[in-house]
């Protein structure tokens, strides 16, 4: 049971940080938010339109590393102090994915294998 704990603390402080000044459309992001990871990506290009700040990750601005900084730190503090706030914005970030991209990719996924 403490190394089942131990592996859920440890999961908790996930997360993917993707600070680029642009992004063109950002499949990290896409690949971090389809394995549950709380996401935290650049204000600017694609990954502006995949998240919606605060439900299904978080928007950075590179060019203010001072702010974004200080959003990470408050995001950990806040899942230090209510256990499910990772998770809300996990599932967040699934159901994000699942809504904008699942049908497409199962789409192409099915016109690759003909």
């Amino acid at each position: 049971m403490l190394q089942f704990r131990i592996q859920w603390e440890l999961t908790m402080l996930c997360s993917l940080m993707q600070p680029a000044f642009y992004e063109a459309f950002g499949l990290t992001v896409v690949e971090a938010m389809t394995c549950g990871l709380p996401t935290f990506a650049t204000a600017y290009g694609g990954p502006a339109e995949i998240i919606v700040h605060g439900v299904s990750g978080y928007h950075i601005d590179p060019y203010q590393g001072d702010k974004a900084s200080a959003l990470l730190v408050d995001f950990f503090e806040k899942c230090k102090e209510d256990s499910s706030h990772w998770s809300k914005i996990s599932q967040g970030g699934l159901q994000r994915i699942e809504e904008k991209y699942a049908s497409s990719c199962c789409y192409h996924a099915a016109a690759c294998c003909r």
